[in-house]
């Protein structure tokens, strides 16, 4: 069973150095190149004033996470959900900045996300797989013919959602192989000897004298030679 979890947050900010903290965390399960339906979702108190700026992208507001958990108190169900699994992230950098950020202001024993699983950048995929641009997720949405004009705010699920989409289109590849195998595979079933089967009753073709007396003439003419 292969598990991944398709990963985004929302934040104060830009970059965690000058204070911003996470407001919104994201993720979808895909286990064997499916979807689910298992989703984590969690909006977080940042402790902090939220800039105008930052609402106008995602639309959280300070009233919106003023009553809910702050970091501390969902970091061990957050953890649970993504551990051992592989976690893709559209620019990994940013997130996982933001990620371990909270781990050392909430002094949690884990400081780095890849202690507990593996961090796979769909961003870096999209670069090499699409050469000249057009790597945004809303790029990509339309390079994979993909419905994303529901998306007018962002959102670290919403996102999440439509970033498992295509992930699965962007690593396609993958799944051709796999489909590849399995006929190969199932060819080689086909064809195997079953014992417990009916027995197969061949034809025999036996040759006729006048055919068997030519055969005998050529033989022995080779052995003349």
């Amino acid at each position: 069973m292969i598990r991944e979890i398709i990963l985004d947050t929302e934040t104060t900010g830009l970059n965690p150095a000058d204070g911003h903290r996470i407001v919104e965390i994201g993720a979808v399960e895909i286990i064997d190149r499916q979807i689910t339906g298992n989703t984590y979702q969690q909006y977080i108190n940042p402790q902090r004033e939220i800039p105008i700026e930052a609402i106008n992208i995602h639309g959280i507001t300070d009233k919106r996470v003023k009553n809910e958990p702050i970091f501390d108190q969902i970091v061990d169900e957050f953890n649970n959900f993504i551990r051992d699994s592989t976690v893709i992230i559209h620019n990994a950098p940013f997130d996982v900045g933001f990620i371990n950020n909270e781990y050392k202001l909430c002094q949690h024993n884990i400081q780095d996300i890849k202690e507990i699983c593996k961090i796979k950048d769909s961003l870096v995929m999209a670069k090499r797989k699409h050469k000249g641009g057009g790597h945004s997720l809303d790029a990509l949405c339309k390079k994979y013919s993909i419905e994303n004009s529901h998306r007018t705010y962002h959102g670290a699920l919403l996102d999440s959602t439509i970033l498992a989409e295509v992930y699965l289109k962007l690593s396609g590849g993958q799944a051709t192989i796999k489909m590849e195998q399995e006929q190969i595979q199932n060819n080689i079933q086909d064809t195997t000897f079953n014992a417990n089967s009916s027995p197969v009753t061949l034809k025999v073709i036996r040759a006729t004298a006048d055919e068997m007396t030519q055969h005998q003439e050529i033989i022995s003419s080779f052995q003349g030679r």
